[in-house]
């Protein structure tokens, strides 16, 4: 994708504390940076996001950890709030079930409050299947998307 090895985040093996963290604070000082440079130069920013793993559904997407405290980080409303924070454009692919949420009443979330600024604009945009569906990697939508980036 041409993005530079410095630009690139990777948590592996984290805690819903650490994610949560690294998405509240650390990520969301960088976009606020980010923000204050665009606004400075009449730029705009691009956050990339892919989240590989086990993930559950609702209205919006869970990623799930395997954390023995909290499981559930609200990863699709905290990526639009910092969007509609920030104005900085974000992307998601969620590469993760979908399982229905319903099904998994023992998991819990990571977040202690609501997210504020949810949103409706367009700064926000995430690739997912419907829940308990795949897309093939050779379907024309898959293709596609690859050869974009």
């Amino acid at each position: 994708m041409g993005i530079p090895e410095a630009n690139i985040e990777m948590i592996t093996n984290g805690t819903t504390k650490v994610v949560n963290d690294y998405l509240k604070k650390t990520l969301k000082t960088k976009l606020q940076k980010a923000k204050k440079d665009n606004d400075a130069n009449g730029t705009e920013s691009l956050l990339f996001v892919y989240c590989a793993g086990h993930g559950c559904a609702d209205q919006q997407q869970y990623f799930i950890l395997n954390d023995n405290k909290k499981q559930l980080v609200t990863i699709e409303a905290t990526l639009r709030m910092l969007a509609n924070m920030t104005g900085v454009k974000i992307m998601s692919i969620y590469d993760v079930c979908r399982q229905p949420m319903e099904e998994l009443k023992e998991l819990k979330r990571g977040l202690g409050k609501p997210q504020e600024l949810f949103g409706d604009e367009y700064t926000y945009c995430h690739i997912s299947t419907l829940p308990n569906t795949l897309v093939d990697a050779k379907s024309e939508m898959a293709q596609n998307f690859t050869n974009a980036l």
